[in-house]
């Protein structure tokens, strides 16, 4: 039995032109992916009197490897799990689950995002820029 992808042989060509490069092609689109997912968390996030717990979400710099790391820290970081696991808090802006659902919400979205930064390598032989949506690099 074999299975035949359309455009599969384009995208093995593609990806071995991509080479050394990789890891900045594949952290471009996972810092994209992490902004979209903070972006969208961080509305979904309680509002409390001081806005610690949203202003604690990061996305990391891609690392070496290209990974990146999403979350929530800073001074909300006791007070975080509670507010986000705990079904049973009213919150008067914002939900539980947020980072949850926010996730949830984009992981459909990677391929794509994935496919446009090796689309743009392709086109500029350079990686794609890392673009920030407002969600600070550190935890």
């Amino acid at each position: 039995m074999s299975v035949k992808i359309d455009g599969m042989d384009e995208l093995l060509e593609a990806l071995k032109e991509i080479g050394e490069e990789a890891p900045k092609v594949a952290g471009a689109a996972l810092y994209e992916h992490g902004q979209n997912i903070m972006v969208d968390s961080v509305e979904m996030a309680p509002l409390g009197e001081t806005g610690a717990l949203r202003g604690g979400a990061y996305c990391t710099l891609p690392d070496d490897e290209g990974g990146v790391e999403i979350g929530y820290g800073g001074p909300a970081g006791p007070y975080l799990v509670r507010q986000h696991e705990d079904t049973t808090l009213k919150h008067k802006v914002g939900e539980h689950h947020f980072l949850t659902k926010a996730v949830q919400k984009h992981a459909g979205n990677l391929t794509r995002t994935l496919a446009r930064a090796i689309d743009t390598f392709m086109r500029t032989k350079k990686p794609p820029p890392l673009v920030s949506k407002g969600i600070k690099a550190q935890p």
